[in-house]
């Protein structure tokens, strides 16, 4: 669960969302509201139709499926890919590379297991976030 909640909340600020204290309490976040969006309409459009209105509790009780539903993490690849980077999924092989700079990947996992792919995609992506963030 702690590992979800630190996942919820690295994506989301990548995305631009504000992270609001809930009720005062810093300890209890809410997300809501992305910078890109000027409707309701517009930010569910930013996540391929997808509802992500944040409450405390909701934050709190729910895992995003960021790691199970490729539909969550497709608007994050997108935005990772306007900023020049490419996010590639090849097989077994996960990298995140400058554009014309395949053979200096910046983040790069292996998994052999298939059935994983969904789930070494988010890693890739809170790994290159994270690596974004120190930089």
């Amino acid at each position: 669960m702690e590992k979800q909640i630190k996942t919820n909340r690295l994506i989301a600020e990548f995305m631009g969302y504000e992270v609001v204290p809930y009720n005062g309490n810093k300890n209890v976040l809410i997300y809501n509201g992305n910078k890109y969006a000027k409707t309701v309409g517009e930010q569910k459009a930013l996540w391929s139709g997808l509802d992500l209105q944040f409450t405390g509790r909701f934050t709190e009780k729910v895992n995003y499926p960021f790691d199970i539903d490729f539909n969550y993490l497709l608007p994050v690849i997108r935005k990772i890919e306007e900023q020049g980077y490419v996010v590639a999924i090849k097989g077994i092989s996960y990298q995140v590379y400058k554009v014309m700079d395949e053979n200096n990947p910046i983040v790069s996992l292996v998994c052999g297991d298939l059935s994983k792919k969904t789930e070494m995609t988010c890693d890739l992506i809170v790994s290159f976030i994270e690596n974004q963030a120190k930089n």
